[in-house]
């Protein structure tokens, strides 16, 4: 094992593996997304860097959904990470929620984004991602005033 493994090892949470296990899974999913926007890209004969279609509403919707899992990504991979930090098991519970909640939302999306039916992903997403924000915010209150199971191994 690397020393910086070794140093991760002290100064991470014991259950830290699972936020970086549902983080890899967000990069999974967008490899989920990336395929299926080529998969319509071919379907459709529309070669990038074309985003738009006036003839294959389809197409819209398949990019439409890629980039707004793109536009959350962030959000996640950052929530995700900080306040797994203090809550491990919870932000990763949360973050499992959220990638099932946005396969449903997608999937939904490109069907039919009009029918309504994709909101079935997007309520359970966003309230996965208020538990992730509101464990990374928690952290940070905690963080600030010493009282935060998190310590460094240099203040062991």
């Amino acid at each position: 094992m690397s020393l910086g493994a070794k140093l991760l090892r002290e100064i991470l949470p014991q259950d830290y593996g699972y936020v970086v296990l549902a983080v890899a899974g967000g990069s999974l999913m967008n490899l989920r997304h990336i395929f299926l926007v080529v998969k319509a890209r071919e379907k459709y004969g529309i070669k990038a860097p074309q985003t738009y279609s006036e003839e294959h509403p389809e197409f819209n919707r398949t990019m439409r959904a890629h980039l707004n899992y793109l536009e959350n990504y962030p959000f996640f991979t950052v929530t995700m990470l900080l306040g797994g930090l203090e809550f491990p098991r919870v932000c990763a519970g949360a973050g499992v929620a959220w990638l099932i909640s946005r396969k449903i939302f997608c999937d939904a999306y490109i069907k039919n984004a009009e029918s309504g039916k994709r909101q079935r992903g997007f309520g359970p997403a966003a309230l996965a991602h208020m538990v992730m924000l509101g464990c990374t915010v928690i952290f940070g209150l905690r963080l600030n005033r010493g009282l935060t199971g998190f310590r460094p191994y240099f203040m062991k």
